[in-house]
C-alpha cells in the first residue's frame, strides 16, 4: 500500500469520526429540543391516555417538520408583543405549545375533531400538569390551537379557525 493510500484511509476514518460526532450533536440537539415537548406530554398523559405517552406520539412529535416550524413561527411573530402572554417571550419558549397542538391534531382520539370539541379535554389535561401549574391554559390556548387546526403538511396550510 502507497504512503499516499495510507494517509487516505487516515484522512477517510477521521472524517468518519467527525461526521460520526457532528451527527450525534445534531441529534442531541434535536433530543433536547423534543425534552420539553416530552416533558409536556407525559405529565398530560395521565389525563389524555397512554398514547401520548407512548412511542406514536414521541414519533408525530418529531414529524413537526421545518415547514410546520415556520409556518407557527410566522403566526408567533404575527402576534403583537404587547398582545403574548408571558409565556411567549419569545419563540423557543412557546415553540412546544405549538408542538402540543400539532401531536393533539394527530391523537386517534382527536383526529378529524374540531379543537372547540377536544379544548376541554386538553384544558383540563393541561390545567392538572406541572406545566400548567407555571402557565395557564389561557396562557398557551392560541398557540395550541393555531397548530391543531393548521392543515397538514403539503396541504394549502390554512387554518381551519379556531
Amino acid at each position: 500500500m502507497s504512503e499516499e493510500r495510507k494517509d487516505q484511509g487516515g484522512l477517510e476514518g477521521m472524517g468518519e469520526k467527525v461526521g460520526g460526532f457532528a451527527g450525534r450533536m445534531a441529534g442531541r440537539a434535536g433530543d433536547a429540543a423534543m425534552d420539553a415537548t416530552g416533558a409536556i406530554f407525559g405529565s398530560m398523559a395521565s389525563m389524555l391516555g397512554s398514547w401520548w405517552s407512548g412511542d406514536e406520539a414521541r414519533q408525530t412529535a418529531r414529524m413537526f417538520t421545518d415547514r410546520d416550524d415556520r409556518e407557527c413561527r410566522r403566526h408567533f411573530d404575527t402576534v403583537r408583543p404587547q398582545q403574548r402572554s408571558h409565556a411567549a417571550s419569545d419563540y423557543a419558549t412557546t415553540r412546544p405549545y405549538y408542538q402540543l397542538g400539532y401531536v393533539a391534531r394527530h391523537s386517534p382520539e382527536y383526529r378529524n375533531r374540531r379543537f372547540s370539541d377536544v379544548e376541554p379535554e386538553l384544558r383540563r389535561a393541561w390545567s392538572s400538569s406541572p406545566q400548567g401549574r407555571e402557565r395557564s391554559w389561557d396562557e398557551v390556548r392560541d398557540y395550541v390551537g393555531y397548530a391543531f387546526e393548521r392543515r397538514p403538511t403539503g396541504s394549502s396550510g390554512e387554518v381551519l379557525g379556531l
